[in-house]
């Protein structure tokens, strides 16, 4: 069976071969590699897979992969004050976006506390106080697990009382 597992890769247009790493397989076959990839430009890689056995014979695969380490425009975050809510939404330039993640703190330099992951670009915070100001930013996530964060907003929700008063009216 294989014994040995050795990754390489080289950007697209070059014909020398960079070694990941060598690794033993052991008894499952299942082995796992780290890439840094924090150096390397933007663009098309291949990856070889060279697999030996106890006899040396090489079996290989190639594979191309695209890297991309350039994190996503900054999503423009915007709010509005609801009735003890908040009506967020936000856009962003980039196609490859994956998620977002949102953000809330009561104090603008205090800690965010992470409120939800979201695909879309509008939320409604609810159950909030109106005698409080809240901070949010939004964290753009890419299809490659680039992220940035976009500008800080505050709000402070509006109270509404929608119930009618009622009189009480004949009951000296």
């Amino acid at each position: 069976g294989i014994s040995q597992c050795s990754i390489y890769y080289k950007r697209f247009t070059s014909t020398e071969w960079t070694l990941i790493e060598t690794k033993q397989l052991t008894n499952d076959g299942i082995i796992s590699v780290v890439w840094n990839t924090i150096n390397l430009m933007d663009g098309n890689y291949d990856i070889r897979v060279s697999l030996k056995n106890a006899l040396n014979d090489e079996y290989i695969k190639i594979y191309t992969y695209t890297l991309s380490n350039t994190p996503p425009a900054q999503a423009v975050l915007q709010a509005g004050a609801g009735n003890l809510s908040v009506n967020l939404s936000w856009t962003n330039t980039d196609s490859d976006i994956a998620y977002y993640k949102l953000y809330r703190s009561t104090e603008e330099n205090g800690i965010y506390r992470f409120i939800n992951k979201f695909t879309g670009t509008a939320y409604t915070d609810t159950g909030l106080s109106s005698d409080k100001t809240y901070y949010y930013y939004i964290v753009s996530v890419d299809e490659y697990g680039n992220s940035s964060t976009s500008n800080t907003v505050s709000v402070t929700p509006n109270y509404v009382d929608d119930v009618p008063p009622v009189a009480n009216a004949g009951l000296d």
